[in-house]
């Protein structure tokens, strides 16, 4: 599990791709190793964001997500509930497919930070 300790860091939308480099840039500086980068900041996604998982030196594992106002926003407020609701085990397959498409609606209204790409 590599989101028990889970930190969210958000930045306007014009940062925040120099702002999450930067902030990827210290912490490799100060010693944490990257485990995993996941950007899906893309056209089409369910879920817009940049997750990362990082390790201490002391080996501590940690997810950091970056957001711009905007995702966290629909993430947060807007699709969590339909996430929660599309992923249980009890939820017919046609319903949560159902809800997942209205995740892509609600996230294909948050405008892809430039050169968000970059960022991999």
């Amino acid at each position: 599990m590599k989101d028990v300790l889970r930190y969210t860091t958000i930045f306007e939308n014009s940062k925040l791709t120099s702002g999450t480099k930067t902030m990827l840039d210290a912490l490799k500086q100060n010693g944490y190793k990257e485990v995993a980068i996941k950007n899906t900041f893309k056209d089409g996604a369910v879920y817009k964001g940049i997750n990362t998982n990082f390790e201490t030196p002391n080996g501590q594992v940690f997810e950091l997500q970056f957001h711009t106002p905007e995702s966290f926003n629909v993430k947060q407020n807007i699709n969590h509930v339909l996430y929660e609701e599309a992923r249980l085990p009890s939820t017919p397959k046609e319903i949560s497919d159902v809800l997942i498409d209205k995740m892509r609606e609600n996230s294909s209204k948050i405008p892809n930070p430039p050169n968000v790409s970059d960022i991999k």
